[in-house]
Formats: C-alpha cells, structure tokens, sequence
C-alpha cells in the first residue's frame, strides 16, 4: 500500500525499492484516530480514510532522488554523506525502564487536551462529506470516488 503511493527507495538508476511498506497501517489509523477525537460533540461521523492517501501526504513532494547505500566493510556498516564515512549503530538491547500504564489511565488527560483543538490545527488534510446509506453523514479523506453521490 505505501509503495502504490510512492514511499519507496530509490536505486543510483532511479528504480523503485520496497521500503516501510507496513508504515501505511499505522498512519492511517493514526490518521483516523485524530478525526473520530476532533468529531463535533454529539454528531456522529463515518470517516472513510484512505490509507493511500494518509502515507502520500507524508512524503516530500520533490522528484525522486536516489537512496544512500550502506557499504559493509571493518566490522559493521556506514553511510557516505558530505562530512565523510559515516558508522551505522550496531542493535543494542534495552532493558524497559519499568511498566507500561494500565490501558486507558491516560485516556481523560489526552482527550481534555484535545478538546480545544480543531482538524485544521492539527494538520489533518480537508475532508470533503459524501452521502452514504441511510441517509447518514459520512467524510471522506484522501483520493478516489467517494461511495454515493457528493453533497
């Protein structure tokens, strides 16, 4: 799904590579997420959020350009930049710091600070709202025809 909206890497020639393509999932419901918090109170709202369209608003708008290659050699791996050969970071395994909160033990604190804060604010693409079945206002986010007729 990312890579049909153009989050891929790029070899020296320009073709595409397969990269992140499991970050569309969890843009979209993060996307999501962001509009069913910032709904009007007391309406309902069906968003139809495309997961194309949430990765493709993420990416730079400029041309394709080519990826940085790792180059394996003394151990490890590094990157070439304009300061020079820079090393990459072996893994390191963390130890957690201590326990995850219970579910939800955060849940009035971020919604009381969302509460003033609108769509626009956030940075949240417009939506544009579609007839659906049953008369029901729905929204829609992102590209492609909108199910039924536009209001």
């Amino acid at each position: 799904m990312a890579a049909s909206a153009g989050l891929v890497c790029r070899e020296p020639d320009l073709s595409p590579v397969f990269c992140g393509d499991a970050v569309a999932d969890p843009l979209t419901g993060l996307t999501a997420a962001l509009l069913a918090a910032t709904a009007p109170p007391g309406r309902g709202v069906l968003w139809d959020v495309s997961m194309s369209a949430a990765v493709a608003a993420t990416l730079d708008p400029g041309p394709p350009v080519p990826g940085v290659p790792a180059l394996r050699g003394g151990g490890g791996w590094a990157v070439e930049t304009a300061a020079g050969l820079v090393p990459v970071a072996s893994p390191e395994h963390r130890e957690p710091d201590g326990d995850a909160p219970a579910a939800g033990a955060d849940t009035a604190d971020v919604l009381r600070g969302l509460g003033s804060r609108s769509r626009e604010a956030m940075g949240v693409a417009a939506a544009r709202p579609v007839r659906a079945a049953a008369g029901r206002r729905t929204r829609r986010l992102g590209c492609g025809a909108p199910r039924g007729r536009t209001r």
